[in-house]
């Protein structure tokens, strides 16, 4: 035969062995194990029958084992993944035959389009895709019936063709248009079009994957804690490289396939955890270990908190317990009851300071905490009402509802404010145009500040330094509103409002005063810092009286016009949002201390609306005989109405809306006011400190956490010191347990909190130094962190590193810039001595990379259009990438990369090579020479031209300009189309012989007359 395929050795790159198989081999592929190489034997037009075959080569032996009798002309062949069978393209026939790889035997023929070529397998095995040159498309055939299922339109004169790896797109080089079309496979479609190329008559699989390094996973993992006691929970994070599946063993028959699972071990045990990780390469696997402790093997800890620690009686308490290791609860509540629940509830029905002491229990020992609780009386709170006839001003004791004093005043008391702090009331006199000021620890009046003609309204600054007075008949000397200094109680200031003023109310941040009139249908807003109206509501009525929510967001008004409705004022956007119907001839009005409830007295109807803030509805109607002034209680939990025909006060219960009780008081009773509640606040002392153990000597700093304002503190450090200061420092020189107390006092009394055994000092051990390092081998310059695993509580650190540098940090980072093995030493110190750890040769230092010297080679260097040249990186110093400059505008990233020149001329060819320690550049100037195709010119020789027969010549192409093709004429009527073939002459004569040889550009014959002697034997 005159067709052969080689065998490289993809090591040394050179030709082992030499196969020699049917005419003009073409399509080439080897089956997925190695074992087989099928060769589709493409023809000779001089020769007959030299197509229609498949060589079958073992690759064991390099020897063609099977001929099989495919189609017409083949060419492209592909064997699935499989390695079952083997589809061959048959150029003439316009049919791909399919080979039984088992039989080596054609097992079904598929008609696709015309002159097909290139062939692909997609990776699953379950489609064809076939390169058809003449009709421009591609044929796609479903392996499991061997039917095109679908022709794909694609660029001119497809050859090439190629699937990626993920069997998702496939690629045709389009050898007319030098175009490459892409293709979906999912859609069969194409989706993108490549321009700008130059593309050869080539086949077969261009695109491909590129090499993929073996690497084996490292598996590596941590833990958040490798200690405690059960129930444990552990957090595990997964550190391995190159890993892409795991597996975790917990050691106590659980498992994971989390990569950085939580784990809770619920009895005490040591355990040892697997992480096992992989890839596709390969496993690897490390070793933990977690120690879980037995709580009950401990002693508890006691503690505690309280939902409350101060209030009123009757106190209701929830404890909770916050011990450690605790087994049984001893709770002594200080009032002669306990408890044993774990969280008890205790309610305290008597005011006073109590101690409250826990005790916990395991079967090691006990531990007790003692905490305060403080219940407080309440306090009575004062009602003060105006009586208009009888120019005084009654103090009512709301405990019992009795009347404690009477208190002369001015002409015709009409309305009462009281100051925040409960220390003064302070009460308009309709007709002695003054308001009294009544010391309330005594009930006397201290001042009597003269204001203008009638004045009614009244209120207080929340600051409790102003009170403004509205002046019903102030109109006419243009002082409606005056304002009070309650320090001096003098007149600091008046406005003109030109109207004759009746209600006032004060918003609770005490920024703005609401203003109604009597006989005008218009509400003031009043700024108090500057006492100017900002903004005025007009023709929404005239207003007897005015009520503001506690949030300021509302304010009802009492209407004067019909005195049977509430107006309702949103406050913010300064509108009515309401109107509420109430009974006849309204006139009180109050807000209770929650802003739930509005209360308005009737007096015509003879009751009290209750009105609900949230809808604006009344909710209930209260009987009340000729109500008139109302007022709600500090505590919202009784509504005290004045009766004005009866001199009686009324008092309702808000739970029932019902009244429980009336009393008499001075004659015609109106406004009504009450002391805010004033209580005592006992301290209940706490305490916290920076550290509760460690070695002597121990310092600690106290924090004090009291509450109830403490100006006075005790301590009682428990080694027979003391300190008064709010938060002491305390040094503790022996070792041993300590009980630390703790008595906090303000005015209202004191309190002690005692924690038992709180202080714990240890005494000093040597140290013993140990220590690791990560990582501990590298490439220089390595950066080691090393970190401290000394024992003994040392107190100071020398590191030396092997390399003449040393650290007094505890855990310090060193970098290392040489390559060497490096000692490392530790040593570690305390009160109690040193100890010194030394490893030898922990830390390894590796070379670090050198710079890399660019070289290379490239064949051939020379030759014609069009020009494929191999380049071969001949690069030193280990880079890691490549970059080449063609000197045609094009280049590569390979290490070694082929390269097509296309047109005539000389290219300078660079290399540039990197690595981590940097770069070079290689330039060969003019280094590729690609010339144009010329016509070939025969010529020849012949060794030996004379003999004897039979003579065997061998004949040597000398031919110039690159042929392609050679078609020799022996003179005895027998040819050859080899390029140097031997022939043997069997009779005498003499022989002319000529060579007639091609290429792209043409043809030339050399013929020489009698060039061949053969005599007889």
């Amino acid at each position: 035969m005159d067709s052969s395929i080689c065998v490289i050795d993809t090591v040394t790159n050179t030709v082992t062995d030499t196969v020699d198989i049917g005419w003009a081999p073409r399509g080439v592929t080897v089956t997925p194990d190695g074992k087989k190489v099928y060769v589709a034997d493409n023809w000779d037009p001089d020769v007959p029958d030299s197509s229609n075959y498949v060589s079958v080569i073992d690759t064991a032996t390099n020897k063609v084992t099977a001929i099989v009798k495919v189609g017409h002309c083949p060419y492209g062949v592909a064997v699935n993944p499989a390695g079952t069978k083997v589809y061959v393209t048959n150029n003439w026939n316009n049919t791909v035959s399919v080979i039984d790889t088992a039989t080596n035997k054609v097992v079904a023929t598929v008609n696709v389009e015309s002159d097909p070529s290139g062939i692909t397998v997609t990776p699953d095995g379950k489609k064809v895709y076939v390169a058809n040159s003449i009709s421009d498309n591609i044929s796609v055939i479903d392996t499991t019936n061997n039917i095109v299922t679908a022709t794909v339109p694609v660029g001119e004169y497809p050859i090439g063709i190629s699937v990626t790896p993920d069997g998702k797109k496939v690629y045709v080089a389009n050898a007319d248009s030098n175009t490459v079309s892409v293709i979906d496979t999912a859609t069969n479609k194409v989706t993108a079009t490549i321009n700008g190329l130059i593309v050869t008559d080539s086949f077969g699989q261009f695109i491909a994957p590129p090499p993929k390094n073996s690497v084996l996973p490292i598996a590596n993992f941590v833990s958040n804690v490798t200690k405690g006691y059960a129930p444990l929970s552990v957090k595990f994070t997964d550190l391995s490289e190159s890993a892409t599946l795991r597996n975790w063993n917990f050691g106590d028959g659980k498992s994971s396939t989390e990569k950085n699972p939580v784990h809770t071990y619920s009895k005490a045990g040591t355990y040892t955890v697997n992480l096992t990780v992989r890839n596709d390469e390969g496993t690897d696997s490390k070793l933990g270990t977690i120690t879980v402790f037995d709580a009950s093997a401990l002693p508890p800890v006691a503690d505690f908190i309280s939902n409350v620690t101060q209030g009123y009686a009757p106190l209701s308490v929830k404890f909770t317990d916050k011990s450690k290791y605790a087994t049984q609860w001893e709770w002594y509540f200080g009032d002669g009851t306990t408890s044993s629940k774990q969280n008890p509830t205790h309610t305290y029905p008597v005011a006073e300071k109590y101690n409250v002491t826990l005790t916990v229990t395991n079967v090691v020992g006990q531990s007790t905490k003692t905490g305060g609780v403080v219940v407080q009386s309440a306090s009575t709170t004062y009602g003060y009402v105006a009586n208009g006839d009888d120019n005084t001003v009654s103090v009512i004791d709301t405990a019992n509802n009795k009347v404690t004093a009477t208190v002369p005043v001015g002409s015709d008391p009409s309305n009462v404010a009281i100051t925040p702090d409960g220390k003064k009331v302070y009460v308009t006199n309709l007709d002695s145009d003054d308001v009294s000021v009544i010391d309330t620890a005594t009930n006397k009046v201290i001042a009597t500040v003269p204001v203008e003609t009638w004045p009614c309204g009244i209120a207080g600054s929340p600051d409790g330094k102003k009170v403004y007075v509205a002046n019903e008949g102030g109109f006419i000397s243009g002082k409606s509103i005056s304002v009070i200094n309650t320090t001096t109680n003098t007149v600091i200031a008046t406005m003109d409002l030109g109207k004759r003023p009746l209600p006032i109310v004060i918003t609770p941040d005490g920024k703005e005063l609401y203003v109604s009139y009597i006989d005008s249908n218009t509400l003031d807003v009043i700024d108090t810092a500057t006492n100017k109206v900002t903004f005025t509501f007009g023709g929404i009525g005239s207003f007897v009286n005015l009520a503001i929510t506690p949030d300021g967001k509302k304010v009802y008004a009492v209407n004067s016009d019909s005195y049977s409705d509430v107006l309702v004022i949103d406050t913010f956007a300064k509108k009515e949002i309401a109107r509420i119907p109430v009974g006849n001839s309204s006139g009180g009005i109050s807000v209770n201390p929650a802003g739930t409830k509005v209360y308005v007295a009737n007096r015509n109807s003879n009751d009290v609306s209750v009105i609900d803030v949230a809808t604006n509805k009344v909710t209930a109607t209260v009987p009340v005989v000729h109500p008139g002034h109302v007022e709600v209680n500090p505590a919202g939990t009784k509504v005290y109405v004045a009766n004005v025909d009866s001199n009686t006060v009324s008092v309702i219960d808000t739970s029932t809306n019902k009244v429980i009780d009336a009393f008499n008081v001075g004659s015609d009773p109106s406004g009504i006011a009450f002391s805010p509640a004033l209580n005592k606040v006992y301290p209940v002392s706490n305490f916290t400190s920076n550290v509760t153990s460690g070695k002597a000597p121990l310092t600690v700093a106290f924090t004090d956490k009291s509450t109830g304002d403490p100006t006075k503190w005790k301590w009682n450090f428990g080694d027979g010191t003391n300190s008064t200061k709010q938060n002491p420092i305390h040094k503790y020189s022996k070792a041993g347990n300590y009980t630390v107390t703790l008595t906090a006092t303000n005015a209202a009394g004191s309190n002690k909190v005692t924690k038992s055994n709180y202080i714990k000092v240890t005494t000093v051990i040597k140290p013993v130094a140990a220590f690791s390092a990560t990582p501990t081998s590298g490439k220089a310059p390595l950066k080691v962190t090393f970190t401290d695993k000394s024992k003994g509580s040392p107190t100071s650190w020398k590191w030396s590193f092997g390399d003449g540098s040393n650290s007094t940090a505890k855990n310090p980072a060193h970098t290392y810039n040489k390559a060497g093995n490096y000692t490392v030493s530790l040593t570690v110190k305390n009160a109690a001595g040193k100890n010194t750890k030394t490893i030898k040769n922990y830390i390894t230092v590796k070379t670090a990379p050198v710079k890399p010297i660019a070289a290379f080679s490239a064949s051939p260097t020379s030759g014609n259009v069009p020009l494929k040249v191999i380049f071969s990186d001949k690069s030193t110093g280990s880079p890691t990438s490549w970059k080449w400059s063609f000197g045609d505008g094009s280049n590569s990233t390979a290490k070694n990369p082929a390269h097509t020149y296309n047109k005539a001329g000389k290219y300078t060819v660079s290399l540039t090579v990197k690595n981590a320690a940097g770069s070079s550049t290689k330039t060969i100037k003019n280094y590729i020479n690609v010339t144009t195709l010329k016509t070939p010119v025969a010529a020849f020789s012949a060794t030996p031209t004379s003999g004897k027969a039979p003579l065997k010549v061998q004949f040597t192409d000398k031919s110039t300009n690159s042929p392609t093709s050679w078609k020799w004429s022996f003179g005895d009527g027998k040819t050859s189309t080899a390029k140097n073939p031997a022939y043997t002459y069997s009779k005498a004569g003499n022989y002319t012989v000529s060579l007639t040889v091609k290429n792209a550009k043409g043809s030339n014959t050399k013929t020489i007359s009698g060039y061949i002697k053969v005599s007889k034997k």
